[in-house]
Parts: structure tokens; C-alpha cells; sequence
């Protein structure tokens, strides 16, 4: 299976609907864009974390 390289918002879609589903809509994410978007997730996540607490 070939990575279809996506950018950074359809790659964080694609990395949660694949957490969520495991089918993931008869994509194949690979490795890299699947770093991309946990880098983003994570950057997300600290970024509402951080925004609660100021």
C-alpha cells in the first residue's frame, strides 16, 4: 500500500478517525504523516492545556 502524502489538518483527520475506526476509510497513512499529525495532536492538546490554566 502507497501513502497518499497529505498535509498537516487531513493527516491529524485521518490519524484520529484511524484511532476511532481502525479501517481508516481504505487509507494507508505512513509512518511519517502519521508523526506529522501526532506532533500536531499533541501540539493541540498542549496548547488547550496550557490556555485552562492561564
Amino acid at each position: 500500500m502507497k501513502c497518499i502524502h497529505i498535509n498537516i489538518r487531513q493527516a491529524t483527520f485521518i490519524l484520529l478517525t484511524f484511532l476511532t475506526s481502525r479501517i481508516n476509510m481504505g487509507m494507508y497513512v505512513c509512518i511519517v504523516c502519521n508523526y506529522i499529525a501526532l506532533k500536531q495532536i499533541l501540539k493541540f492538546e498542549f496548547q488547550m492545556t496550557t490556555k485552562l490554566f492561564v
